[in-house]
């Protein structure tokens, strides 16, 4: 008997196992991308095959893209959703979140020139789209467009494929239990050992061809139509939450002659993070006009005419870490200084002894970042800032008043946010006494930098 390929044996050979193969590999390839599609809906995802070119060129004909279900309040600006298509009964839509109000999310395709023409309400959401698998619905788009010879083409493809998988026929007798060595020499494989080897090497590229975390890249573009993103929102619990909050208290609770009284936490942490005023309240006074019912705050360090003790600090459970990226933001309406919101002994956003806004930090050397804008001028205003990698960024009514790049961070630990009251010795030109006096109301802490284009979203809520 003749080895390596040769004469009555050539199906035993090099030629047929790299043959057998390739075929296998082939087949593997388009049962992984199959998986990619299909497994994610067995935990209640929505796979669309994209039959248009409107996403172009983050998302192609032929893709399969794969939403998970969210409510349409975590939603922001330039996320991509899919939605029950307003024209076409029965069929969805994949285009990205223009804006957000009363009439429901204004969408556009990033290769269209302008905003689609029907808002879509909200409880037509399916999802946000999360996933893209490229290329693997092309057979629907082939199908449905009556194309017969791509399909003819494929088909071919894998009728041959199948017919040159099972080309390889190893000398039944040199079969072993694994694969360590080549056709035509000692221990050739068996069609298991081929089709396994095969299926392990082609879903391992297969995942790093498509895998669920770069997918994201497809979804992460912005329209051209720079007017399009001036979104809007119809309250300021509307507009908070849906930038992503992990913590923001309303202030919105009544007054109370019992105390320590919850503050509630509306933000994505939910109640484990639910806060609490620390002596009496005075709760349920007239706040920003914020849309809805939540036009209520809470006076802070206020006088004792009215009967009732004033609220000195507003605090949420300890033992959180210090927070490497965030911004924070609050409204405010004061004549006097004292902290806004603050993070242990090493952040605080207040209002300096002139009645402007400062940033606070302590990462190993106390420093600060003061605001061109006075804001203790008994109007209401949203104050905000942001801290990253990127630096510093104080914001008064939704502009920038104030940036330092070489503000990064704050030293390490761990601690509880506070609002209303902090220690500010150390920091530029602070009072003695941290206790604030004025009004607070919708104070939120974010875990990202927040941009230029969301802050003033934020502010835009309010008519001044």
């Amino acid at each position: 008997m003749e080895r390596g390929g040769v004469g009555r044996h050539w199906r035993a050979g090099w030629t047929a196992w790299l043959a057998s193969t390739a075929a296998w590999s082939l087949l593997a390839s388009g049962v992984a991308l199959l998986a990619w599609t299909v497994a994610p809906t067995a935990i209640g995802w929505s796979a669309d095959v994209v039959l248009s070119g409107s996403m172009e060129p983050r998302v192609h004909i032929g893709d399969v893209v794969l939403s998970r279900p969210v409510p349409a309040v975590e939603l922001a600006p330039g996320d991509v959703v899919v939605v029950a298509d307003p024209d076409r009964p029965g069929a969805h839509r994949l285009h990205r979140l223009v804006a957000l109000d009363e009439a429901g999310l204004h969408l556009k395709g990033d290769a269209n020139p302008t905003v689609d023409s029907s808002a879509v309400p909200t409880g037509d959401l399916v999802g946000k789209a999360t996933l893209r698998v490229p290329a693997v619905g092309l057979l629907v788009v082939w199908a449905r467009g009556g194309d017969l010879l791509p399909l003819t083409v494929v088909l071919a493809a894998v009728v041959a494929s199948g017919g040159l998988g099972l080309l390889y026929r190893p000398d039944e007798a040199a079969v072993v239990p694994v694969l360590p060595h080549p056709p035509g020499g000692r221990g050739r494989p068996s069609h298991v050992q081929v089709v396994t080897g095969s299926a392990v090497l082609v879903l391992a590229a297969a995942t790093a061809i498509a895998p669920p975390t770069s997918a994201h890249a497809a979804f992460t573009g912005r329209t051209t139509a720079t007017a399009a993103w001036a979104a809007t929102w119809s309250s300021c619990d509307t507009a908070v939450r849906a930038v992503g909050a992990t913590r923001y208290y309303p202030m919105q609770e009544p007054t109370s002659f019992l105390f320590p009284q919850t503050a509630t936490n509306r933000g994505t942490l939910g109640a484990a993070a639910n806060g609490t005023y620390a002596i009496g309240q005075v709760l349920g006074q007239p706040g920003p006009a914020c849309g809805g019912t939540d036009t209520r705050a809470a006076a802070f360090n206020v006088d004792l005419v009215s009967g009732v003790l004033p609220t000195h600090v507003l605090t949420t459970p300890g033992g959180q870490a210090s927070p490497t990226t965030t911004t924070v933001q609050v409204w405010l309406r004061t004549t006097g200084d004292g902290s806004l919101v603050a993070f242990a002994d090493r952040l605080a956003l207040y209002v300096d002894t002139a009645g402007r806004l400062v940033l606070g930090i302590d990462d190993g050397v106390r420093r600060g970042l003061t605001g061109a804008a006075v804001v203790a001028d008994g109007t209401w205003h949203l104050v905000g800032a942001s801290l990253g990698p990127s630096g510093a960024r104080l914001y008064v009514d939704g502009a920038l008043v104030g940036q330092d790049p070489t503000m990064t961070g704050i030293a390490s630990g761990s601690g509880s946010w506070q609002f209303g009251d902090a220690w500010l010795w150390g920091w530029p030109a602070a009072p003695l006494d941290g206790h604030l006096s004025g009004r607070l109301a919708h104070a939120a802490i974010f875990p990202t930098v927040l941009t230029d284009t969301q802050i003033a979203q934020q502010s835009a809520v309010v008519a001044r």
